[in-house]
């Protein structure tokens, strides 16, 4: 996973692209949800999280789950979307390539099911398209950012949507 200014880098030539050629173009942001595990871990030891048990304990499964979701990444993503990581936000930002939001929102469903399948957590996706939702990578930034908090993939802390299976 890149860090934001190589990921930015290799996005913005992605968007410079599809502006060029009148091609969709989707950026979502992600974030893991990890919620429930500290509710858990307060819930089995009747305190807050609050002890250095519990704070390496969760600073641990933390570790996994991003171990995990990195597998999932590679699962799930084509090789054409291009994945950041704004360590500030603690946020994903993934291009995808030729994808209209109908596209990378069922990506992002796909992704999240399988997450949710490894781990019993959740992810949470906010999706913006290009150029309806900005015409630089920074407005798509921000209006998937807007998404991820007014209407996420994944549905925040309760069970992702799970496709139909045929």
């Amino acid at each position: 996973i890149g860090c934001r200014a190589l990921g930015e880098h290799a996005q913005a030539r992605e968007l410079a692209r599809a502006r060029r050629y009148g091609r969709p173009l989707s950026v979502v942001v992600l974030s893991l949800g990890n919620g429930h595990l500290a509710e858990e871990v307060r819930r089995v030891n009747g305190n807050n999280g609050d002890s250095t048990a519990d704070v390496k304990l969760l600073t641990r499964t933390s570790q996994v789950a991003s171990i995990v979701f990195g597998w999932v990444l590679q699962e799930a993503l084509r090789e054409s979307d291009t994945l950041s990581y704004f360590a500030a936000d603690n946020r994903y930002v993934i291009l995808m390539t030729e994808s209209t939001h109908e596209q990378a929102h069922k990506a992002m469903e796909r992704l999240s099911a399988l997450y949710y399948q490894r781990t019993l957590d959740h992810l949470r996706a906010g999706i913006a398209q290009f150029p309806g939702d900005g015409l630089t990578l920074e407005d798509l930034v921000v209006s998937a950012q807007k998404a991820w908090h007014e209407k996420p993939v994944g549905n925040g802390l309760q069970k992702p949507l799970m496709e139909k299976s045929e």
